[in-house]
């Protein structure tokens, strides 16, 4: 915090005069500065493309799914449901900025006006946080600059969500300090003390359910770890720094900030409920329900060697040019903050230890890295034993953007109190020049060297050729047919291109020609379905039938790819006619009975199934299958057709075999006819007409939330062939209604209305005067 008296002799240790414009001057120098690197990315001439070595985060995977929720908002639809991934899969892009900025702007410019909304965010956040605990102009760039173009941000900004969460981080911790601080009284007017502290709350409970509304609920609970242990520590400073008096008296401020931060976190959680609930809903059908296992939690662990990247940011190579040795994922390890900046924190640690801001962040600093870790010591182990909550998250290298943070404060301490000490013999006018001299140019320099060290995290293609539509989602669209894409071993195919380009550094047109395979979920931006996808989290029976990035699925198991050969086994083709599969890309030219040859673009091969099933149909047989081994077996052996029959699961399977023809006539063999009439992301209405019954099967997700009448009348969705809808039908002609609408979702939004409307009471509230007796 600062000290009492120093406002104007830390403004002169900065950037320009201690006047009342120095300060808004030395943000609009500081936002001006951390974009000035990407001259392109604001006008959406460029897009950045870090890879992941298995699939593009960002622009194969968060680009696409934004603009798609765009697409959705621009048609009239909520966006919470989107058809072209996997089978259907449910949306969670409730980031307002996000939002707002996809479904107003073009593609490109938007996300580039979304990666500035949180570099300037963090910058200034960090730069006023710095200021409030004792940093001069300079010292507060350097931490502000040093923050926004940390290790952590290049090498996030393949994950929006998390990048989004963390740029709000500093300024939700500058609103904890300057609600301590009005507590204390050690702001002016300080007899207004708890209504200007409970105004700071309000805005760190509004923060705090902006960074919910991100939806990376990992590094939205790891901040929350902090306030409570930044909240912790300043109640116990004020009730150290209380005048004498009754216990009650000494504590009341304490209790007041403790109480108050508690009320401002549930607060700011009902702001970010039409998150949460939708995510918590996923999450309790995905493959991470429940607590995760400590080897699963740490499976990818920081390798401890890189402690030395903070001092030389390379030593250990470089992934972007395929030099990195280490054993650790480098950009879930890289946190490189200046050497300048590491240096001068290390220096305002020492010099700052009888200080509460100082100490505390050292503190801070050093448990964060040692929780980063991982498995190397014993701590993260503890915690995950004893801290409610951890056990559900793997990556504790992600809470190494509280380390930058803590580095980049304490580096701009440690300048401004270098900037000082140097200084301190000369009169006072000379004294201030050489004070603004030294910090500002080792500021502006480490900004310069940060730039240099950083910016090849991040390379840039031209965003005009990057989004438009390769010759395959060309030749899909122009055909007018109906159906699904599927590329096999995409994972494989993008390893393969990275390694072609030899990482991003330098030619990135294997990534140009890449495209051509429509790897998931690039289909979004070419308004494609695909079978393929690429989501942190999906329902497990998803998972089972297509796979993810963590695990096969059955479609995955029957191919084998390798980079001499591509073959399929006994099932593929059934299951795919049966997804509705109509285009298939391959990397290889070859012939199949069951192909047609459409287009060559290299290096793919674009192929059509020309006995593709419609996606709803009605089906009059059924199979009960107890396991995934058994459902392996049978197709393996040819014993089961998933286009003619249904293959049942679980415990509903009983309910919906008995929905079933018991002697189905021989002509009922092949699927009876069904018309789709409505098809929207969540509506969708079929028409069947078949003299049979049975069931009415649409070859999309099953998922909670979706509902179906038959003739306006309820009806209940068994879930058939692993992971679709079915939905019983008499004989003759019926409609069938699906609708999605998710209690999770409604919920959730119920709830965001009534905390957005609690805080907008609250600042309301506090802005009237308040009534003097008399």
């Amino acid at each position: 915090m600062d000290r009492p008296g120093n406002a104007e002799r830390q403004g002169a240790a900065g950037l320009g005069p201690a006047s009342r414009w120095a300060g808004p001057a030395a943000a609009v120098l500081l936002a001006l500065a951390v974009l000035s690197p990407y001259p392109r990315l604001l006008t959406g001439a460029e897009l950045p493309v870090p890879d992941d070595i298995f699939v593009s985060d960002l622009a194969d995977g968060e680009l696409a799914v934004r603009v798609e929720a765009g697409r959705l908002l621009r048609a009239g639809e909520p966006p919470i449901w989107t058809p072209r991934v996997y089978t259907g899969a449910p949306l969670w892009t409730f980031d307002p900025a996000a939002l707002l900025l996809f479904t107003a702007l073009p593609a490109a410019m938007a996300l580039g006006w979304l990666v500035a909304c949180y570099l300037v965010t963090a910058a200034l956040g960090t730069y006023a946080l710095a200021r409030h605990l004792g940093a001069g102009r300079a010292g507060a760039f350097l931490a502000g600059f040093a923050f926004a173009w940390s290790g952590f941000f290049v090498s996030q900004l393949r994950h929006l969500n998390e990048l989004g969460t963390v740029a709000l981080f500093p300024l939700a911790v500058y609103c904890l300090e300057r609600a301590a601080a009005a507590l204390r009284g050690a702001e002016p007017g300080a007899a207004a003390a708890p209504r200007r502290a409970a105004g700071w709350l309000l805005g760190f409970a509004a923060t705090f359910g902006l960074q919910l509304l991100q939806s990376f609920p990992q590094t939205a609970y790891f901040c929350a770890l902090f306030y409570g242990a930044l909240v912790a520590a300043r109640a116990v400073w004020l009730a150290r720094g209380a005048p004498p008096g009754a216990a009650s008296r000494r504590l009341a401020p304490a209790l007041s900030l403790a109480g108050g931060a508690a009320g401002a976190v549930l607060l700011g959680a009902l702001v970010g409920m039409v998150s949460l609930l939708p995510l918590g809903a996923l999450g309790g059908v995905s493959d991470r329900a429940g607590a995760a296992g400590y080897e699963w939690a740490t499976a990818f662990a920081y390798w401890p060697s890189n402690v030395l990247t903070f001092f030389f940011p390379y030593v250990n190579g470089d992934i972007s040019n395929v030099t990195y040795r280490g054993k650790g994922i480098f950009w879930e390890d890289y946190g490189y903050v200046g050497l300048a900046t590491v240096l001068l924190a290390l220096g305002a640690a020492w010099s700052g230890r009888r200080r509460f801001a100082p100490a505390f962040w050292a503190v801070a600093t050093m448990i964060a890295y040692l929780l980063v870790l991982g498995r190397a010591t014993p701590l993260y182990r503890l915690a995950f034993a004893i801290v409610p909550g951890l056990d559900r998250f793997r990556f504790p290298t992600r809470f190494l953007f509280v380390v930058e943070l803590g580095l980049c404060l304490l580096g701009g301490l440690g300048l401004t109190w270098l900037s000082e000490r140097v200084a301190r013999g000369a009169p006072a006018p000379r004294r201030r020049r050489l004070e603004a001299a030294l910090a500002g140019g080792l500021a502006l320099l480490t900004a310069a060297e940060l730039v240099h060290q950083n910016r090849r995290q991040n390379p840039f293609a031209d965003a005009a050729r990057w989004l438009a539509p390769p010759r395959t989602a060309q030749a899909i669209r122009e055909s007018g047919q109906e159906g699904r894409v599927y590329t096999p071993a995409t994972i494989a195919l993008h390893r393969a291109a990275f390694a072609a380009a030899r990482g991003w550094s330098g030619d990135l047109e294997p990534y140009y020609a890449h495209r051509e395979l429509l790897q998931p979920d690039s289909n979004l931006l070419h308004g494609i379905p695909a079978l393929g996808g690429y989501f942190g989290l999906s329902p497990r029976w998803t998972v089972d039938l297509i796979g993810d990035h963590n695990r096969l699925g059955l479609v995955d198991e029957l191919t084998e790819f390798t980079g001499a050969h591509f073959r399929v086994l006994p099932g593929f083709f059934d299951w795919l006619e049966a997804l509705s599969v109509r285009w298939l890309i391959l990397p290889r030219r070859g012939a199949h009975p069951r192909l047609e040859h459409v287009a060559s673009a290299p290096p793919a091969e674009l192929y059509r199934l020309p006995g593709a099933l419609p996606r709803a149909r009605v089906v009059h047989r059924g199979r009960v299958v107890g396991s995934m081994e058994e459902l392996r077996r049978l197709t393996a052996a040819g014993q089961l057709d998933p286009r003619i029959e249904a293959v049942l699961t679980g415990p509903d399977a009983p309910r919906a075999l008995a929905a079933l023809p018991r002697d189905p006539p021989a002509g009922a063999a092949a699927p009876g006819a069904a018309r789709i009439v409505v098809d929207r992301a969540t509506e969708v209405a079929v028409e069947t007409s078949d003299a049979t019954g049975g069931l009415l099967l649409l070859a999309d997700t099953f998922y909670p939330g979706w509902e179906a009448t038959v003739d306006g009348a309820a009806a209940p969705i068994y879930r058939v062939n692993l992971a679709h809808r079915a939905v019983p039908v008499g004989p003759g002609a019926h409609r069938v209604a699906f609708s999605y609408r998710p209690r999770s979702v409604r919920l959730g939004l119920a709830l965001t209305v009534v905390g957005v409307a609690a805080l907008l009471l609250g600042a309301v509230a506090l802005g009237f005067p308040r009534r003097r007796p008399g």
